[in-house]
Protein backbone atom coordinates (compact mmCIF):
# COMPACT_ATOMS: atom_id res chain seq x y z
CA UNK A 1 0.00 0.00 0.00
CA UNK A 2 2.78 2.10 0.81
CA UNK A 3 4.49 1.35 -2.27
CA UNK A 4 1.29 2.58 -4.16
CA UNK A 5 0.85 5.68 -2.27
CA UNK A 6 4.91 6.73 -3.42
CA UNK A 7 4.13 5.78 -7.16
CA UNK A 8 0.49 7.86 -7.21
CA UNK A 9 2.57 10.60 -5.38
CA UNK A 10 5.40 10.72 -8.05
CA UNK A 11 2.83 10.31 -10.96
CA UNK A 12 1.21 13.42 -9.65
CA UNK A 13 4.73 14.91 -9.41
CA UNK A 14 5.61 13.96 -12.72
CA UNK A 15 2.27 15.47 -14.40
CA UNK A 16 2.18 18.48 -12.59
CA UNK A 17 5.82 19.04 -13.59
CA UNK A 18 5.15 18.57 -17.37
CA UNK A 19 1.88 20.68 -16.98
CA UNK A 20 4.34 23.51 -16.10
CA UNK A 21 7.00 22.66 -18.03
CA UNK A 22 4.35 23.06 -20.98
CA UNK A 23 2.63 26.31 -19.67
CA UNK A 24 6.18 27.45 -18.84
CA UNK A 25 7.47 27.28 -22.28
CA UNK A 26 3.88 27.50 -24.65
CA UNK A 27 5.23 30.40 -26.49
CA UNK A 28 8.20 28.74 -27.71
CA UNK A 29 6.36 25.88 -28.46
CA UNK A 30 4.05 27.45 -30.66
CA UNK A 31 7.21 29.68 -32.07
CA UNK A 32 8.87 26.61 -32.92
CA UNK A 33 5.67 24.95 -34.68
CA UNK A 34 5.22 28.03 -36.42
CA UNK A 35 8.65 27.55 -38.32
CA UNK A 36 7.96 23.92 -38.65
CA UNK A 37 5.02 23.94 -40.26
CA UNK A 38 5.33 26.91 -41.98
CA UNK A 39 8.44 25.90 -43.49
CA UNK A 40 6.51 22.83 -45.05
CA UNK A 41 3.73 24.22 -46.21
CA UNK A 42 5.66 26.88 -48.18
CA UNK A 43 8.47 24.85 -49.06
CA UNK A 44 10.58 27.84 -47.78
CA UNK A 45 12.55 29.10 -44.98
CA UNK A 46 10.14 30.31 -42.15
CA UNK A 47 11.37 32.55 -39.07
CA UNK A 48 10.04 33.90 -35.80
CA UNK A 49 11.10 36.01 -33.64
CA UNK A 50 9.04 35.61 -30.38
CA UNK A 51 5.32 34.46 -29.61
CA UNK A 52 3.68 35.61 -26.75
CA UNK A 53 0.73 34.09 -25.33
CA UNK A 54 -2.19 34.75 -22.56
CA UNK A 55 -3.67 32.28 -21.15
CA UNK A 56 -5.91 34.36 -18.85
CA UNK A 57 -7.15 36.74 -21.82
CA UNK A 58 -6.42 34.46 -24.91
CA UNK A 59 -4.65 37.53 -26.33
CA UNK A 60 -1.54 36.83 -28.43
CA UNK A 61 1.27 37.81 -30.34
CA UNK A 62 3.67 37.18 -32.69
CA UNK A 63 6.69 39.18 -33.65
CA UNK A 64 9.44 39.43 -36.75
CA UNK A 65 7.45 36.50 -38.90
CA UNK A 66 9.74 36.17 -41.67
CA UNK A 67 8.75 33.70 -44.89
CA UNK A 68 11.41 33.30 -47.41
CA UNK A 69 11.69 33.49 -51.32
CA UNK A 70 11.19 29.91 -52.81
CA UNK A 71 14.24 28.79 -54.82
CA UNK A 72 15.35 30.72 -57.99
CA UNK A 73 14.44 34.23 -56.49
CA UNK A 74 17.07 36.57 -55.07
CA UNK A 75 15.55 38.49 -52.14
CA UNK A 76 15.78 37.77 -49.24
CA UNK A 77 11.91 37.04 -47.61
CA UNK A 78 9.14 37.42 -49.34
CA UNK A 79 7.08 38.36 -46.58
CA UNK A 80 7.99 40.22 -43.03
CA UNK A 81 5.81 41.21 -40.62
CA UNK A 82 6.69 42.77 -37.85
CA UNK A 83 3.77 42.14 -35.34
CA UNK A 84 0.43 40.03 -35.83
CA UNK A 85 -1.80 39.96 -32.83
CA UNK A 86 -4.06 37.01 -32.36
CA UNK A 87 -7.37 36.91 -30.14
CA UNK A 88 -8.34 33.29 -29.06
CA UNK A 89 -11.75 32.62 -27.70
CA UNK A 90 -10.82 30.27 -24.70
CA UNK A 91 -14.69 29.77 -24.56
CA UNK A 92 -14.58 27.70 -27.65
CA UNK A 93 -11.02 26.13 -27.06
CA UNK A 94 -10.68 22.24 -27.98
CA UNK A 95 -8.63 19.67 -28.82
CA UNK A 96 -10.68 19.34 -31.75
CA UNK A 97 -11.71 22.99 -33.00
CA UNK A 98 -9.72 26.51 -32.33
CA UNK A 99 -11.68 29.15 -32.28
CA UNK A 100 -10.18 32.20 -33.07
CA UNK A 101 -11.56 35.62 -32.63
CA UNK A 102 -9.08 37.69 -34.43
CA UNK A 103 -5.90 37.73 -36.37
CA UNK A 104 -4.70 41.58 -37.21
CA UNK A 105 -1.43 41.71 -39.53
CA UNK A 106 -0.56 45.34 -39.46
CA UNK A 107 2.07 46.72 -41.68
CA UNK A 108 2.94 43.86 -43.58
CA UNK A 109 6.67 44.20 -46.17
CA UNK A 110 5.80 41.82 -49.18
CA UNK A 111 8.63 41.91 -51.98
CA UNK A 112 6.86 40.85 -55.36
CA UNK A 113 9.91 39.43 -57.48
CA UNK A 114 9.85 38.96 -61.09
CA UNK A 115 11.86 36.66 -62.75
CA UNK A 116 12.14 33.96 -65.83
CA UNK A 117 9.04 32.02 -65.55
CA UNK A 118 6.85 33.90 -63.32
CA UNK A 119 6.65 35.84 -59.95
CA UNK A 120 7.96 34.65 -56.19
CA UNK A 121 4.22 35.02 -55.24
CA UNK A 122 3.01 32.72 -57.61
CA UNK A 123 5.32 30.38 -56.84
CA UNK A 124 4.40 30.21 -52.97
CA UNK A 125 1.01 29.77 -54.04
CA UNK A 126 1.86 26.61 -56.20
CA UNK A 127 3.89 25.34 -53.67
CA UNK A 128 0.91 25.68 -50.65
CA UNK A 129 -1.29 24.59 -53.02
CA UNK A 130 0.42 21.65 -53.35
CA UNK A 131 0.71 20.95 -50.05
CA UNK A 132 -2.63 20.88 -49.05
CA UNK A 133 -3.64 19.46 -52.01
CA UNK A 134 -1.55 16.23 -50.04
CA UNK A 135 -2.65 16.63 -46.57
CA UNK A 136 -5.78 15.37 -46.59
CA UNK A 137 -4.19 11.89 -46.01
CA UNK A 138 -1.47 13.19 -43.84
CA UNK A 139 -0.82 14.37 -40.40
CA UNK A 140 -2.29 17.72 -40.68
CA UNK A 141 -5.83 16.39 -41.28
CA UNK A 142 -5.35 14.63 -37.63
CA UNK A 143 -4.72 17.73 -35.58
CA UNK A 144 -7.39 20.55 -34.28
CA UNK A 145 -8.64 21.94 -37.06
CA UNK A 146 -8.95 26.35 -37.16
CA UNK A 147 -11.87 28.48 -37.46
CA UNK A 148 -10.80 32.36 -37.94
CA UNK A 149 -14.12 34.58 -37.49
CA UNK A 150 -11.24 37.79 -38.97
CA UNK A 151 -8.45 38.05 -40.55
CA UNK A 152 -7.56 41.57 -41.37
CA UNK A 153 -4.64 42.78 -43.15
CA UNK A 154 -4.07 46.67 -43.19
CA UNK A 155 -1.27 48.93 -43.85
CA UNK A 156 0.95 46.61 -45.91
CA UNK A 157 3.98 47.72 -48.22
CA UNK A 158 4.48 46.07 -51.87
CA UNK A 159 7.90 46.06 -53.59
CA UNK A 160 8.17 45.22 -56.93
CA UNK A 161 11.59 43.83 -58.24
CA UNK A 162 13.87 41.94 -60.56
CA UNK A 163 17.05 41.66 -61.07
CA UNK A 164 16.55 41.40 -64.83
CA UNK A 165 15.97 46.07 -64.00
CA UNK A 166 19.34 46.42 -62.65
CA UNK A 167 18.03 46.03 -58.88
CA UNK A 168 15.49 48.89 -59.45
CA UNK A 169 12.43 48.79 -57.04
CA UNK A 170 8.98 50.15 -57.25
CA UNK A 171 6.65 50.31 -54.23
CA UNK A 172 2.88 50.47 -53.94
CA UNK A 173 0.41 49.91 -51.16
CA UNK A 174 -1.37 46.86 -50.40
CA UNK A 175 -5.39 46.91 -50.71
CA UNK A 176 -6.82 46.32 -47.04
CA UNK A 177 -8.01 43.04 -46.55
CA UNK A 178 -10.72 41.37 -44.45
CA UNK A 179 -11.99 38.03 -44.58
CA UNK A 180 -14.33 35.90 -42.16
CA UNK A 181 -15.67 32.92 -40.70
CA UNK A 182 -12.39 30.93 -42.54
CA UNK A 183 -13.61 27.68 -41.49
CA UNK A 184 -17.02 28.19 -39.96
CA UNK A 185 -19.32 26.36 -42.33
CA UNK A 186 -16.87 22.87 -42.07
CA UNK A 187 -17.06 23.06 -38.84
CA UNK A 188 -13.11 23.53 -39.01
CA UNK A 189 -10.61 23.88 -41.39
CA UNK A 190 -7.30 22.26 -41.37
CA UNK A 191 -4.08 24.93 -41.17
CA UNK A 192 -3.47 23.57 -44.60
CA UNK A 193 -7.09 24.65 -46.00
CA UNK A 194 -6.45 28.12 -44.35
CA UNK A 195 -2.81 27.97 -45.54
CA UNK A 196 -4.07 27.72 -48.99
CA UNK A 197 -7.53 30.23 -48.61
CA UNK A 198 -5.11 33.26 -47.50
CA UNK A 199 -2.46 32.96 -49.81
CA UNK A 200 -4.77 33.14 -52.42
CA UNK A 201 -6.19 35.52 -51.31
CA UNK A 202 -3.25 37.47 -50.52
CA UNK A 203 -1.91 36.97 -54.01
CA UNK A 204 -4.76 38.38 -56.19
CA UNK A 205 -4.41 41.93 -54.41
CA UNK A 206 -0.79 41.97 -54.60
CA UNK A 207 -1.29 41.37 -58.27
CA UNK A 208 -3.90 43.47 -58.78
CA UNK A 209 -1.41 46.55 -57.15
CA UNK A 210 1.22 45.38 -58.72
CA UNK A 211 -0.55 45.79 -62.01
CA UNK A 212 -1.13 49.10 -61.42
CA UNK A 213 2.32 50.41 -61.46
CA UNK A 214 4.60 51.40 -64.48
CA UNK A 215 7.31 48.59 -65.44
CA UNK A 216 8.98 50.96 -67.81
CA UNK A 217 10.53 53.00 -64.92
CA UNK A 218 12.17 49.67 -63.92
CA UNK A 219 14.08 49.52 -67.54
CA UNK A 220 17.32 50.98 -68.40
CA UNK A 221 17.64 52.99 -71.42
CA UNK A 222 19.42 50.01 -73.74
CA UNK A 223 16.36 47.83 -72.65
CA UNK A 224 13.60 50.48 -73.65
CA UNK A 225 15.30 50.89 -77.35
CA UNK A 226 14.86 46.73 -77.50
CA UNK A 227 11.38 47.18 -76.92
CA UNK A 228 10.66 50.02 -79.06
CA UNK A 229 9.04 53.35 -77.76
CA UNK A 230 6.00 52.39 -80.40
CA UNK A 231 5.36 49.85 -77.92
CA UNK A 232 5.83 51.00 -75.22
CA UNK A 233 2.62 52.01 -73.43
CA UNK A 234 1.69 48.74 -74.36
CA UNK A 235 3.42 47.51 -71.39
CA UNK A 236 2.45 50.51 -68.93
CA UNK A 237 0.45 49.53 -65.89
CA UNK A 238 0.81 45.58 -66.49
CA UNK A 239 2.97 42.41 -64.92
CA UNK A 240 4.75 40.19 -66.59
CA UNK A 241 1.72 37.48 -66.15
CA UNK A 242 -0.61 39.82 -67.69
CA UNK A 243 1.65 40.78 -70.52
CA UNK A 244 0.22 36.82 -71.87
CA UNK A 245 -2.78 39.00 -73.40
CA UNK A 246 -0.70 41.88 -75.10
CA UNK A 247 -0.46 41.52 -78.79
CA UNK A 248 2.29 42.78 -80.47
CA UNK A 249 6.19 42.65 -80.30
CA UNK A 250 6.59 44.58 -76.93
CA UNK A 251 4.55 42.03 -75.21
CA UNK A 252 6.97 39.40 -76.31
CA UNK A 253 9.88 41.01 -75.91
CA UNK A 254 9.47 41.82 -72.33
CA UNK A 255 8.27 38.07 -71.57
CA UNK A 256 11.71 36.93 -73.35
CA UNK A 257 13.27 39.39 -70.82
CA UNK A 258 12.55 37.51 -67.73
Amino acid sequence: MKKLLISLIVLVVIIVGAGYFLLGNLDNIVKVAIEKFGSEVTQTHVGVGSVKIGLTDGLGSISNLRIGNPKGFKSDDLFHMDNIGVQLNLDKLSKEVIVINQILIDGPSITYELAKGGSNVDAIKKNVNAYAGGSSDGSDSDGPKLIIENLIIKNGDIHVFSSMMKGKTLSTKLPAIHVRDIGKDSGGATPAEVAKKVITILTKQVGIAAGKLDLRSLMDEEMLKKLGADKLKEVEGTTVDKLKDIGGGAGDKLKKLF
